[in-house]
């Protein structure tokens, strides 16, 4: 077989010009790549799982309060998260999207009978209780980042870095000519 007509793998992509890891035996190269042991990872999935668990008790509480009763009587007014799994949009989509090669991000169900509700008030309520529960978190979260508290400080800008900081940045330059030579 000659050189010519032999098929290699490429090693580098040909758009960026720079090394990017190919991804073609599923999830073992994905899954070896995570470090379990980072407390950054474990703080995303547990504050993941305590707002999926917020989002759908604040659907379920609006709707015991419109009018939806059996709604107490199938646990849907509780903050155990497994009372919010449904096989498919909890577990077989989340696959899908993590074996195609993007984030699965899968999320809680709460059933809800918009015919018990009271009106069409009370279920545009029970639809909007699970997002403006989201938008509080998200402000209880930002709130330390702000200039008046200030209970966190951010890191300096680039314009601030000194020469040691600029010198060891994080970020390769993809279409540097270095990169584009290899």
């Amino acid at each position: 077989m000659s050189t010519a007509t032999r098929w290699t793998r490429p090693r580098f992509s040909s758009k960026f010009k720079c090394r990017i890891p190919h991804f073609s035996t599923g999830l073992n190269p994905l899954l070896a790549s995570v470090d379990f042991q980072s407390p950054i990872l474990w703080a995303i999935i547990i504050g993941w799982i305590l707002s999926v668990t917020l989002h759908e008790l604040a659907h379920g509480v609006v709707a015991f309060l419109g009018g939806d009763y059996t709604i107490r009587e199938r646990g849907g007014l509780t903050l155990n998260p497994f009372k919010y799994m449904d096989p498919v949009v909890s577990i077989i989509l989340p696959l899908f999207f993590l074996l195609m090669g993007g984030v699965p991000l899968p999320g809680g169900v709460t059933y809800v009978r918009r015919d018990l509700l009271r009106s069409k008030l009370w279920e545009t309520a029970v639809s909007l209780a699970g997002p403006a529960t989201n938008f509080v978190l998200f402000l209880l979260c930002v709130l330390p980042f702000h200039n008046r508290f200030g209970w966190i400080h951010p890191p300096p800008l680039v314009a601030e870095w000194t020469p040691t900081q600029l010198f060891w940045q994080p970020w390769p330059s993809c279409n540097s000519k270095s990169a584009s030579s290899i």
